[in-house]
């Protein structure tokens, strides 16, 4: 989990995309994105985390 503090939270717009790599090379399609932005406060600060969970037949994956 990492914190994230975005200034100017009220006039921007970001894009967080979470990549896949196997035997060092990067997959194709991508695992999950995220969008958020334009603010009604100036300032934004929050945790943001990742996690997969590989069952028999399927990998969760949350953001």
């Amino acid at each position: 989990m990492i914190l994230i503090k975005l200034t100017n939270a009220d006039k921007t717009w970001v894009n967080v995309s979470i990549e896949s790599y196997k035997d060092g090379k990067q997959e194709p399609q991508l695992i999950d994105k995220l969008s958020y932005g334009l603010s009604p406060n100036k300032v934004e600060e929050g945790n943001l985390g990742f996690g997969i969970i590989n069952t028999n037949d399927t990998r969760l994956c949350f953001l």
